[in-house]
């Protein structure tokens, strides 16, 4: 039976063209976390006791820290595809706070309010207001991760434009999470090794041929 839902998730992810090919995300348990209560109308998670923090996973042989970004699936190993997190709601401040926050991750309180700030962003209007006690989405029962995800949503800027793009592990029957595997934004590629030696070779004989022209150039003056 779990065979059968996999391979109808991977069915799903493949027949959408904007994701990649799909690849098995394999759950290990949850790393630093604290227990909220959330309330979201219209979701799975409106009314649950959750616990809020890193989710300890693994992808394409890489273990990660993730961190949920989807409150209407329970969290399960299975197939998913990889979304730049840009292309999610509110995606600028979902990328701002997972660089600024996720790398300095040291405790419970600190990863759960980190997942209470991700879950506010992607689930309010882009203008706001951000703050985890009221709106769309809300939580209750932790005062601690109340006050320290508020103080983060404070630091969210007027805009932000990330260098690289944290990936999302997008699933249609299971929890997307976001993780640190990270990609150029769309349509500002890096360039591969073989176009960096012809880039950098190019502009070696820019310089030999400017050299010359100007050695020409003097002797011509001089004569």
């Amino acid at each position: 039976m779990v065979k059968r839902v996999l391979l109808t998730c991977a069915a799903v992810l493949m027949l959408n063209g904007s994701a990649a090919v799909a690849d098995l995300m394999t759950l290990q348990g949850m790393a630093h976390n604290e227990t909220v209560q959330t309330h979201i109308s219209g979701k799975l998670a409106d009314g649950m006791w959750l616990p809020a923090g890193q989710e300890q996973l693994t992808y394409q042989g890489t273990s990660y820290l993730g961190y949920c970004v989807d409150l209407n699936h329970y969290a399960n190993t299975g197939q998913v595809s990889e979304v730049s997190a840009l292309t999610w709601p509110n995606g600028n401040k979902l990328v701002y706070l997972y660089d600024t926050y996720a790398p300095t991750i040291t405790t419970d309180l600190q990863a759960a309010a980190l997942q209470t700030a991700i879950w506010e962003v992607i689930s309010e209007p882009a203008t706001g207001p951000f703050d985890v006690t009221k709106g769309t989405f809300y939580i209750t029962g932790n005062n601690s991760v109340v006050t320290l995800a508020n103080q983060m949503l404070a630091t969210l800027p007027g805009t932000y434009t990330p260098g690289m793009v944290p990936t999302i592990l997008s699933s249609s029957c299971n929890q997307d999470f976001l993780i640190g595997k990270w990609e150029p934004p769309v349509g500002n590629p890096v360039p591969e090794p073989c176009t960096l030696a012809l880039m950098a070779a190019g502009a070696g004989l820019f310089l030999v041929v400017r050299r010359r022209k100007h050695r020409s150039t003097a002797a011509a003056t001089s004569a």
